[in-house]
Order: C-alpha cells, then sequence, then structure tokens
C-alpha cells in the first residue's frame, strides 16, 4: 500500500471512528436512561411524593427526545396515573435470562469483520468513473491504460501457452541424443590431443569443450537437477532430485501468487454484492452507499476476465516452471511470472492520471462477516485446489520430466565410452579405435606443455617444444606433415642427445640447426612420459615401442635404425627412422643375400610379432581361438629353426593373418626391406582404353590382387600384363603424394601412338610432364598432398589424326559435402585445357566426377565451371576453350540420361548413383553408341562386378574419317 493511500485511509478511519462513537454512545446512554426511569417508576409506586414526580418528569422529558411523540403521550399519561411505561419492564426480567440475552448479543457481536480494500489496480476504474471531477483528456488516458493493461496481461498469457514459447518437449531431446551418439559422439575427428572421445569429455563436463558445447550443458543441467554427484553415474538411490524439489517449490511459489489473487478477486465481489443496488450509485467521501446495476455488472464482468487471465497464466506459468530444465532459471522464472501477474499494479502507479489515482485510493474498504464455519470451509476448499495443483504438476509435469531427463543421460553417456570410429567410404568398412578414459587422462598433453613452457618467454627467445614457422603455408605445411616426409627430411643419423643434455658441439651440424631440432628432441622425451634430462640410453627401452616414431628419428643411432642386423620392425621412414640412418644400414658392405642367424635380434622379433599384430594390423590374437594356436605354432617353430622353418614346415611360407609369402614381401610398410608391389595391384584406377573407332572407358574403384585374378587376364599377373597382352599400351598417373592410387590411360599401340615414352615402370609421378603427357596436381587449397587430386593429359595420334586423352577423378562428395572443391576442380581443368587442347585436336575427357546426375541432386555444382544444360534436347556441354583462345565445346556422352532416376553408374549398399562420365569434342567426333547406365541390383563389388563402378562405354566416329 502506497503512502499516500495509508495517509488517507486513516484519515477515513479517524472520521468513521468519531461518526460510529457518536452513534454507539447515543445507544449506550438510551438504553441506560430507559433502565433508570424504570427505576425511578418503581420507587414511586413505593413512596409517591411530589417531589419524586417532578424529578420523574424530567427524566420522561430527557426520554422524550429519543423517542417519537406518541410514545412520549403514552408514557406521560401512565406516569401521571401512576403506571409504569413499557421501559419499566425491561429491567425486570430474571437473571438467568438476562444473562442468556447478553451471551447471545456477544456471539453475533463475536464474528470478525474484515475490511475488503479496494486495490490500487486499474481494474478499478470502473468503480470511480463519473464521480472522479477529472478531465475528459484524463479519462481518455486511463481508460486507454486500462485496456493497455489488460490486453498486455491477456497477450502474456496467450504468449505464455503457445508452443513457439513453450517449446518442443523435452522428451524430443532423447531421439537427439541417440542420433548424436551414434554420429558425432564416436566420429574418430573429434579425438582430442589427450586421445579421449568427445562423448567422454562431454559426460566428464570438460571444460575445455569447444564442440557439442549445447550437448554437454544439457548434462550438466541433469546432473544438477537429478542431484547426480558424477556425470556418469545413472540411477543413484541417494540422488537429492534437487532440481524436482526446487520445480515444486517454485510452482507452489506461483500458486500462491495466484491464490492471492483469486482470492482477492472474490472478495472484492463480495463486498461489492453487500452494497445496495439503485438505479445511480451515490459515494460519497470514497465510501459507497449504493451502486448502481449498471456499474456493478460492469465490475462483475471484469473481475471474471481478470479471473480468467489468471487461470490461464496459472497454467502457462506451471507448464513453463515444469518444464525449466536449469535450476538456477527457476526461481527467476518464477518471480518473473509474479511481475507479470502485477503489470496492473504497475501501470496504475506508474501511467495512471493522478486525479483518478486519488479517487481510487480514496475508495474505503468495504467489511464483510467472517463466521467460523466459512472460515473452515474456505480453508479446506483453498487447500485442496491448492494440494490437487501440485500433486497434477508433478505427475504429469515435473515426474516424467526428471524421467525423461534420465533417458536422455542414458541417451548421451550409459555404455562404452572410450572409443572412435571412422567410416572408410571406399572399401565400406568401419574402423574403430580404444581412446584413453576420461578419468585416467592426468598430467599435460605435449600441446599444453609447449604452450605453458612458452608463455613466461620473449618472442624473440628459442622454444624447447615449439617447432616455429615462419609464414602460414609453411605453418599448414608442418601441421600435416607425415611422419615418413618427417624422417625423409631429417638431416642426420646421430644420437641428439649429446647437443642438448652433454652439451658437446658437433662440426657436421650447424647453429641453425641445433635450434631446428630442439624440439625434436626435447618432445620424444617428452611423448614418452620420461624425465626431460633423459638421454637416449635411458629411454632405449622404447625404441621398439610403437609410438616411439619421434625417439627412432633423434635418437636413430641407439635404435638401431643404421645397424643392418638390428630388430627390423619399425625400421621405416613413416615409423621414424630417418632416411640418411636406413641408407647406412643398406650399404654395400653389409651382405645382400643370406639368411638372418638365429640369435637374440631373431627371437625379439618373433617375440614382438603378435604385438604387431595388434598395433599394426588391429588384430588381437586370442590364444585359444585356432588362429592364436597357428601363430604360437609358427613363432614357436620359427624361434627354434630360425629360416629353416620355412623349409621344413611348408605350412608356415605364408604370414597367419595377410596370407601372403614371407618370401614375396608383406604389404605392411613396417618391416626394414620394402616388399615388391605391382604398381596396378591395387588402389583407385580409372582407365581409359582406345580401341579402334570406339572409345572404351572402364572405372575399377577396387582392383586387388585377388579380384584381378578373378577377371579373364589368364595367365598374366596383373591386369595392366593382361591389357599389354591384348595389344594395349598405356600408364598410370600417381595422385599427389601417392604410391599406388592415380588415374590409368590405356589405348590400343596398332591405331594410337604417342612420342614420348613413359617410365619404364609405366607410372608418371605427379607433376611429371613432358611434350605428350602430364599429370598435374590439381592443388586444392587446404587439402594435404595425398588428399589432392589429379589431372592426367596424354597426346595420341590416333589413326594420324591427333587427339587429347584426359582422365580425372574429382574429390568424393563425403569430403565434399557442399560440392566447392569439385567445382574448383572444373575450373581448373577448364584452364588446363587452354594449354593441352591444341586447334585441331580432337578432345576426350572421362573419369569419375563424383557428380550424382540422378534426379538432378547435385546441379549446383556445375554452377561457375562453364557447365550448359539445353534441357530442350538433352544437351549438356562444357564451353571451354582451347590455346589460343579458340572454342572448346565437350559435349556428355550420355546427357540423355541426365537426371534419370532409373541410370546408375554406382551401387553399393549404401548409395546408388550416377557420378561417371565421358565427354567428347563435338567438333571432332560424332557419337554412334553408348552403354547403358544400369546397375545389377545387387550391391558391388559381387561376384559379377570387380568394382563397385559398373564399365562405361561410348564409341565415337572421327568428323571426316
Amino acid at each position: 500500500m502506497s503512502a499516500s493511500k495509508l495517509e488517507k485511509n486513516i484519515a477515513n478511519l479517524e472520521r468513521r471512528l468519531r461518526q460510529e462513537f457518536k452513534a454507539e454512545l447515543a445507544q449506550a446512554l438510551t438504553v441506560q436512561s430507559i433502565r433508570l426511569d424504570a427505576f425511578e417508576a418503581q420507587l414511586q409506586r413505593l413512596q409517591p411524593s411530589a417531589a419524586l414526580l417532578q424529578v420523574h418528569a424530567a427524566g420522561i422529558n430527557f426520554h422524550a427526545n429519543q423517542q417519537d411523540v406518541n410514545q412520549d403521550e403514552v408514557s406521560n399519561k401512565s406516569l401521571v396515573r401512576g403506571e409504569p411505561v413499557q421501559g419499566d419492564l425491561f429491567p425486570v426480567v430474571p437473571l438467568e435470562d438476562a444473562v442468556e440475552q447478553e451471551v447471545a448479543v456477544a456471539d453475533a457481536e463475536s464474528d470478525p469483520m474484515e475490511p475488503v480494500a479496494f486495490l490500487e489496480t486499474s481494474w478499478n476504474l470502473v468503480l470511480v468513473l463519473g464521480y472522479t471531477g477529472a478531465g475528459w483528456c484524463d479519462v481518455v488516458i486511463a481508460c486507454l491504460l486500462f485496456l493497455a493493461s489488460m490486453a498486455t496481461q491477456a497477450f502474456f498469457s496467450w504468449i505464455l501457452l503457445s508452443p513457439e514459447f513453450q517449446g518442443d518437449p523435452f522428451s524430443l531431446q532423447i531421439d537427439i541424443a541417440t542420433a548424436w551418439r551414434r554420429s558425432v559422439a564416436h566420429d574418430a575427428m573429434h579425438v582430442d590431443l589427450a586421445r579421449t572421445s568427445l562423448i567422454s569429455r562431454v559426460c566428464n563436463d570438460d571444460g575445455a569443450l569447444i564442440i557439442s558445447t549445447d550437448q554437454a550443458s544439457l548434462i550438466r543441467q541433469i546432473n544438477s537437477f537429478l542431484g547426480y554427484q558424477k556425470s556418469t553415474d545413472f540411477d543413484q538411490e541417494d540422488a537429492s532430485r534437487t532440481g524436482v524439489l526446487l520445480a515444486m517449490l517454485c510452482i507452489l511459489l506461483w500458486c500462491l501468487y495466484v491464490s492471492k489473487e483469486f482470492r482477492t478477486i472474490w472478495l472484492s465481489l463480495e463486498a461489492v454484492a453487500q452494497l445496495p443496488l439503485k438505479r445511480r450509485t451515490d459515494l460519497r467521501d470514497g465510501r459507497f452507499r449504493a451502486m448502481s446495476w449498471p456499474r456493478f455488472c460492469a465490475y462483475f464482468f471484469l473481475r471474471l476476465g481478470r479471473a480468467t487471465i489468471s487461470g490461464a497464466m496459472l497454467y502457462a506459468g506451471i507448464l513453463w516452471l515444469g518444464a525449466t530444465t536449469s535450476i538456477s532459471d527457476l526461481i527467476v522464472n518464477a518471480v518473473a511470472l509474479g511481475a507479470v501477474l502485477s503489470v496492473d499494479e504497475m501501470v496504475f502507479a506508474a501511467l495512471m492520471p493522478k486525479k483518478l489515482q486519488i479517487k481510487i485510493q480514496d475508495l474505503e474498504a468495504i467489511k464483510i462477516r467472517y463466521s467460523r464455519c466459512r472460515s473452515q470451509v474456505e480453508a479446506v476448499c483453498i487447500m485442496l485446489a491448492l494440494g490437487g495443483i501440485l500433486a497434477w504438476a508433478y505427475v504429469h509435469i515435473v515426474n516424467p520430466l526428471a524421467q525423461d531427463m534420465e533417458t536422455v543421460k542414458r541417451a548421451y553417456c550409459f555404455g562404452n565410452q572410450d572409443f572412435v570410429v571412422g567410416m572408410n567410404e571406399d572399401i565400406q568398412l568401419v574402423f574403430g579405435m580404444q581412446t584413453i578414459p576420461h578419468a585416467n587422462v592426468s598430467g599435460r598433453t605435449l600441446s599444453q606443455l609447449a604452450v605453458e613452457k612458452y608463455l613466461s618467454k620473449e618472442p624473440s627467445m628459442t622454444a624447447d617444444y615449439i617447432s616455429f614457422q615462419s609464414d602460414v603455408q609453411r605453418f599448414d605445411s608442418m601441421v600435416y606433415q607425415t611422419m615418413e616426409e618427417s624422417a625423409t627430411e631429417f638431416a642426420y643419423c646421430k644420437d641428439l642427445d649429446a647437443l642438448y643434455i652433454q652439451g658437446q658441439t658437433d662440426q657436421e651440424i650447424t647453429n641453425e640447426f641445433v635450434d631446428l631440432y630442439r624440439p625434436y628432441f626435447w618432445s620424444a622425451a617428452a611423448v614418452l612420459n620420461e624425465p626431460r634430462n633423459s638421454t637416449c640410453l635411458d629411454m632405449a627401452s622404447h625404441c621398439n615401442d610403437a609410438e616411439a616414431r619421434m625417439l627412432r628419428q633423434v635418437c636413430g643411432v641407439t635404435c638401431g635404425c643404421a645397424d643392418p642386423r638390428s630388430y627390423p620392425v619399425y625400421k621405416v621412414l613413416h615409423k621414424g627412422c630417418s632416411r640418411n640412418c636406413l641408407s647406412n644400414a643398406a650399404s654395400p658392405e653389409q651382405p645382400v643375400c643370406e639368411d638372418i642367424e638365429n640369435g637374440a635380434m631373431w627371437k625379439q622379433f618373433w617375440d614382438g610379432y603378435p604385438t604387431v599384430l595388434g598395433s599394426e594390423m588391429g588384430v588381437t590374437l586370442d590364444y585359444n581361438s585356432t588362429l592364436g594356436q597357428w601363430v604360437l605354432q609358427m613363432i614357436g617353430a620359427m624361434q627354434e629353426f630360425g629360416c629353416a622353418a620355412l623349409a621344413l614346415h611348408p605350412e608356415l611360407a605364408k604370414e597367419a593373418v595377410t596370407q601372403q609369402r614371407w618370401c614375396d614381401g608383406i604389404a605392411v610398410d613396417i618391416w626394414s626391406v620394402p616388399p615388391r608391389r605391382n604398381a596396378f595391384d591395387n588402389g583407385d584406377l580409372l582407365l581409359c582404353f582406345v580401341h579402334l573407332a570406339t572409345l572404351r572407358r572402364y572405372v575399377v574403384t577396387r582392383c586387388c590382387c585377388a579380384a584381378s585374378q578373378e577377371l579373364p587376364t589368364g595367365p598374366h599377373r596383373s591386369f595392366r600384363d593382361a591389357l599389354e597382352a591384348r595389344g594395349y599400351e598405356g600408364a598410370l598417373f600417381l595422385g599427389p603424394g601417392q604410391e599406388k592410387v592415380g588415374v590409368g590411360l590405356f589405348w590400343q599401340r596398332e591405331r594410337a601412338s604417342m612420342v614420348d615414352n613413359f617410365p619404364k615402370d609405366h607410372v608418371v609421378p605427379c607433376g611429371m610432364e613432358t611434350g605428350s603427357y602430364a599429370n598435374v596436381d590439381l592443388k586444392e587449397a587446404g587439402l594435404r598432398d595425398m588428399d589432392r587430386r589429379l589431372a592426367g593429359f596424354v597426346k595420341l595420334t590416333v589413326d594420324e589424326l591427333p587427339t587429347l586423352l584426359c582422365g580425372i577423378h574429382l574429390m568424393t562428395g563425403s569430403r565434399d559435402k557442399e560440392g566447392s572443391i569439385r567445382r574448383q576442380e572444373l575450373v581448373t581443368i577448364a584452364d588446363l585445357m587452354k594449354v593441352w587442347a591444341d586447334p585441331g585436336t580432337g578432345v576426350i575427357l572421362c573419369g569419375d566426377f563424383n557428380v550424382n546426375s540422378r534426379a538432378f541432386l547435385e546441379e549446383h555444382i556445375w554452377e561457375g565451371t562453364g557447365y550448359v544444360r539445353d534441357s530442350d534436347i538433352k544437351a549438356n556441354r562444357f564451353r571451354w576453350q582451347r590455346s589460343g583462345a579458340a572454342p572448346l565445346i565437350l559435349r556428355d556422352a550420355f546427357d540423355s540420361c541426365y537426371g534419370d532416376e532409373a541410370c546408375s553408374s554406382t551401387r553399393t549398399g549404401t548409395r546408388l548413383e550416377t557420378i561417371d562420365y565421358i565427354f567428347f569434342d563435338e567438333e571432332a567426333y560424332t557419337l554412334l553408341d553408348s552403354s547403358k547406365l544400369r546397375c545389377p541390383e545387387q550391391p558391388m563389388p559381387n561376384a559379377e562386378e570387380p568394382s563397385d563402378h559398373i564399365p562405361v562405354c561410348a564409341t565415337f566416329q572421327r568428323i571426316g574419317k
């Protein structure tokens, strides 16, 4: 209540007290006067005298002032005759009856009277309109403010009940959590430097997270709400369920807010209903003496509207509070709801014109009587209603929310968290890796140690654990540098502890290299959790650990990288042994061809063989299984008989897992002697053939040795040998950073020729270029060498006519979701055509474009590449340029089925796409025929198709031939 309202109430109370005091005093004196008259009359009968009659007459005159004229006349006559009046008999009653009458009066007056005040709210404006003495401007503003206040609360109620505000049910988080757990949570791309999975960091509330922060925040809220002490605990019997308790308390607080409002509405209606209802309202000095029917009806319906809004806000508020998952927001939300409920009072206090404010504040409270029975009934009804609302809120809102939270927590964090997976799209297999549990992560990672040690140093000072680079390009290159590249570039084959631990100088190592290799050496000890001052001899026990790559690089002598008879496992570039050390181990002085002796190193090799199977081949041996028993038998025989075991036990001639012959070399790069490989025995190959007037294009995406033997190659060892036997020649154009993956281009020797010769092994490395052929790196921005793609060009003379044969393999869609990389690759190829496509030369461009044309799914990738599609005649063309700015128009040989969902060139268990194309020079060739783009119903590769792509063929006739 405001101070002004209080002061006015006190003034009204003072005035009312005066009036009531006077009335009650007059009533009390009247009763005493009647009793006195009666007593005097009784005395007069007993001892009549003139003096007493005179006194009694004076009393009668005083009594006449309080009674009507007729009664006075009757009383006077009776007194003159000496008869008692009616009042003379009032006090002369039995004592017991008088006591009972007084008790009845006292009981009637004991029922308390509660004053019902009119609150300072815009809803009470209707009570004073017409009696304020305010100008029309104030009245209009006041009415508008009332309507605005009512509309504000109504809109608040509508917004609180709207689905947009209430949001999606929390139960939907179960599906979201399940989908996230099956995808991102265990993605190998999100493993941190400590080798912990993303799900492990999220569920253990890792504060260093920069991704999946929404999931971590939600799990943190669930833990707080359910009172879980650990992020991985489930169904704790002693969980405090703090959030459930606080939610119910906040709902109770909100119910009290609204219950107070309902009670005020009811009492105000009851108080106004006690007023006499007349044609006109009688309002004097803030006190209602009567109220008109229209004003009463208006006030009643406004109170009813207020109750409706309050009820809607009660329901909406309970839903909102019951859906709040953050315990820190619960109390704030409850208080905010209370503020919304008081909007009308704030509007009244802040904006209502003062004249109307004063009039509403002047309204006196109206008293209503509260009996003992009514009070009890009202209290019971309120408690029942409040209990019912709270029970409904718990059963239907809060408790289901807690159960959904437990389910969501289980969906996110239940089960094994310590593994990650990665999908190999080419071979359609998921690979996994066990990660370190979050609870077992201790100490600092190498990156954290490097940053910590350099924080206090000046920028000009050298760092012990950080190899600083001069520019962004160099930095990106070094961050993605492989160990094989690092070991190839490593300049020395020395133990570097002499420089950094013992402080010895080396004439061969200049100061620049001392600073360059400083981070290499100190990082080797840090990675192995060895003390900082550990020498190469101190760390020699780790030389044969799979993860000790940096140690083998900086301590190559101690680890035996230069010793031809040392432990041969991991003596390769990509396991850390430097190129110089391996060159020393392969020096001409060593024996070239002899069986190694059955000594300590031989036994060490076979003792470590099961470990190698696990770390390099991913095979965990169960020695109770058939394979485990076989490996144990092989190890025993090899350690006992040495190399002679291969002759004594012919069944041991093949390696147990790969089933490759030991003497042929094992295609796993962990042995010191490189295995022999055929360049076309496996890898991703795109093979193009020219045969007479027909240009055939075959796509072989997985051409491994076994698959090649299933083809009709007869006695030939490889696909290339089979082609050579059939009169074809060609070469493999390797991709950037690749040894066996690239694009194959072949043609018939009798019909086509080339000026220059290919390398002896018919393998063209990326970047090699002559006048007749070229292997061009497409140099996609931001990709490592091994991830980039190539374009292979061969200038041929086919039937004495110049021909340019081009083969490409663009980026896969799984690594280029938006298509920007493939678009840039096509732009780069268009620029290359300006160099290689001479005027008068027929051009054939074929390859795996990885642009899916089925149902026009990836139509956007062609934009900006010079690609034009004429939908009227179904002609798709590249409008490029030749050398000399001459136009080059290449048409799609399969544009007739472009966009047709019935067409496809590749089918696997997860995809059905049309991504293979042959584009031909319309000025040089006429399309005679093309193969049907129809994949078999079964996923490929299968018994009929050795690849996951079908052969795609087109027949052309050279124009003018």
